[in-house]
């Protein structure tokens, strides 16, 4: 994957080829703006669609990051838990080669240079709930196959962006708690149950494809 540190969509495509891939620094900046709530997670939205536009099937083959070894981690300042929590499940299941930088999924917070660094094994907790969100994050990332499934907005609001990868159903909110119950419309029969990863509660599919939402 080439770090070609430019956001500009026609400088990067010119890297697709010969590079196999490159960081997506196109969609990189919007997506720390709208999950730090400087810019909207509608604007994500736009970007993901255009972006999708510019680069085609290449999208689904560059690297997504929200935290990077010659930046400030995500978690720097005034990042919030549950931010962070919505950056990983951004960076594993929007379109992209998901790059993970060690660390995050322990909460480190440093900044360039050298605290971004900090080693990790003395400080590893595999128990901590953010390690564990990310593990499972990952198993259904690999159980479902979620890079032979194109991204599909379902809904996208001032905090909120719901969208699909095949049967995954991904729900990202900058909110800290969930604030509202939302109908959306999905392609799916009446009757068909989803389940929430977490929680493992069970949705039902109302008629037309309508289903409550808890967001």
């Amino acid at each position: 994957i080439g770090d070609i540190a430019d956001s500009s969509v026609e400088y990067l495509n010119d890297y697709l080829p010969p590079f196999h891939s490159v960081v997506n620094y196109f969609l990189f900046q919007q997506l720390r703006e709208s999950l730090k709530k400087s810019d909207s997670m509608k604007n994500l939205g736009k970007k993901v669609k255009q972006a999708t536009r510019y680069f085609s099937r290449h999208i689904y083959k560059m690297g997504l990051v929200v935290s990077f070894k010659n930046m400030e981690r995500f978690f720097f300042k005034e990042g919030h838990e549950f931010q962070l929590y919505a950056g990983i499940a951004c960076t594993l299941f929007l379109p992209g080669i998901p790059i993970f930088f060690y660390g995050d999924e322990q909460m480190f917070n440093g900044t360039v240079p050298q605290p971004n660094h900090n080693i990790l094994w003395p400080h590893l907790v595999p128990t901590s709930p953010m390690y564990k969100y990310t593990r499972r994050l990952i198993h259904i990332r690999k159980k479902h196959k979620i890079w032979e499934h194109p991204y599909q907005e379902v809904h996208a609001e001032e905090s909120v962006l719901v969208f699909r990868r095949g049967c995954v159903i991904v729900s990202v909110s900058t909110e800290e708690k969930i604030y509202k119950i939302m109908q959306i419309r999905l392609p799916l029969e009446e009757g068909t149950i989803l389940r929430e990863a977490f929680s493992k509660e069970h949705l039902t599919v109302e008629e037309s494809g309508n289903i409550q939402m808890p967001i």
